[in-house]
């Protein structure tokens, strides 16, 4: 191999291995959002978006900012706003209509800069729909234990 054709493997090479480094970073940076976690705390929670019962909403990667609050929506309507880390917030869902009801959270920087969540949507189901439901999940299960 030539002098030349080295060079240019080489700057190449460079090249390639700066957009591998570069990129990545870059497009966390455009794309620096809240990411909201649902956890269960008691009541339902199905294989799709159906909830009933008590549920904690939080920040799942504060750490990536220094946020300064966070304010939980639900439906475009402040649901809670924290102050403190880590920022969450526990709720029932039998104090809101049945039905499809859209989660989001806005939190601000300690700069004043703005992060807003994705949207996350989840359909509140009354307890008795929730109670059948692990009842068609739980009594098979159960079926199979008795008869093993």
């Amino acid at each position: 191999m030539n002098m030349k054709s080295y060079r240019w493997l080489m700057i190449f090479t460079m090249v390639l291995i700066l957009m591998m480094v570069a990129f990545p970073v870059l497009a966390q940076a455009d794309s620096a959002e809240l990411i909201i976690k649902m956890s269960r705390d008691f009541g339902y929670g199905g294989f799709g978006n159906d909830i009933q019962g008590l549920f904690t909403i939080s920040i799942q990667n504060e750490e990536q900012f220094t946020l300064d609050k966070v304010i939980f929506y639900i439906d475009g309507e402040v649901l809670f706003e924290d102050t403190s880390a880590p920022f969450k917030h526990q709720f029932s869902t039998d104090n809101y209509a049945l039905g499809t009801h859209t989660l989001s959270a806005v939190g601000f920087m300690k700069d004043g800069q703005e992060i807003k969540s994705q949207d996350v949507v989840y359909e509140f189901v009354s307890s008795s729909q929730g109670w059948n439901m692990t009842g068609k999940i739980i009594g098979p299960i159960l079926l199979i234990v008795l008869l093993v």
